[in-house]
């Protein structure tokens, strides 16, 4: 219970003792952080909460905004967010025709993935080092290619700021041990309820920010129409244009399973 005691004026004022604040401090602290988490988890689910295939037409430009590399491939994602299996496989051009990532989730360490390339006609791990490297030509890595919030072990929310045009919930993410980046930052669409910016951090320094825009709701699932990753140490960044999405695709039993990669 407070404790009422007089002001300067003789009127009572309420005194709280030391170990009342201690438990309001710390019992406000968890529901901060599961309001934070709550507002990722929605954004996420309502982008990939079903079967999808998409095909992008990748744009790559150099630090002085030119056109240096263009590129094709096509995206599938299947699993429940956090949960998710994903491949790509580039279309275009032809000397990268036909190689493939898979990603696949697993519960107690980092994903797993695998890198099949025609040439050898064969998948291999991707080691964990490997994983901070450029995609090909692009400016993704291979650690920017798996879920979003894989890897994600704390969260706070931090209030709401402009992002990518829009009023955005800043939502700040400590990444767990093993993950490229030491921190990642989510800015949410307070209108929309989807995430339209992540900007990955490491010691503290922004390296790569990726955009999500243009969203449009597809049966249900709310998939952006442009994606763009900016690396912004190079100054290079991809625009990634999503085309002829689909939606609770059937996928088969071997899609994502790396032994059949590079199979028809």
């Amino acid at each position: 219970m407070p404790i009422l005691k007089p002001d300067c004026n003789g009127r009572p004022k309420t005194a709280w003792p030391l170990s009342t604040l201690l438990v309001l401090v710390f019992a406000a602290g968890p529901a901060h952080t599961a309001d934070a988490e709550s507002v990722l988890r929605e954004a996420f689910q309502r982008s990939m909460s079903r079967p999808t295939r998409f095909e992008g037409a990748l744009v790559r430009f150099d630090s002085n905004g030119r056109i240096d590399q263009r590129s094709r491939w096509r995206f599938e994602r299947d699993g429940k967010p956090g949960e998710g299996r994903v491949k790509v496989t580039f279309v275009e051009p032809p000397d990268l025709h036909g190689v493939t990532l898979l990603i696949r989730p697993q519960s107690d360490r980092p994903a797993e993935q695998w890198l099949y390339t025609p040439a050898t006609d064969r998948a291999r791990r991707v080691r964990p080092e490997a994983r901070g490297r450029r995609f090909y030509s692009t400016d993704f890595t291979f650690d920017d290619l798996q879920e979003a919030d894989v890897g994600l072990e704390t969260y706070r929310l931090t209030g709401r700021q402009q992002a990518a045009g829009e009023d955005c919930w800043r939502i700040e993410a400590q990444t767990s041990p093993g993950s490229l980046y030491d921190q990642k930052v989510f800015f949410v669409s307070v209108a929309e309820g989807v995430l339209v910016q992540t900007d990955h951090l490491i010691d503290l320094s922004r390296v790569k920010r990726l955009i999500y825009r243009d969203y449009q709701d597809r049966d249900g699932v709310w998939l952006p129409g442009r994606i763009e990753a900016v690396d912004i140490e190079s100054g290079t960044r991809t625009v990634v244009s999503v085309e002829n999405p689909q939606i609770d695709v059937e996928f088969s039993e071997t899609t994502f399973e790396p032994e059949w990669l590079g199979s028809p």
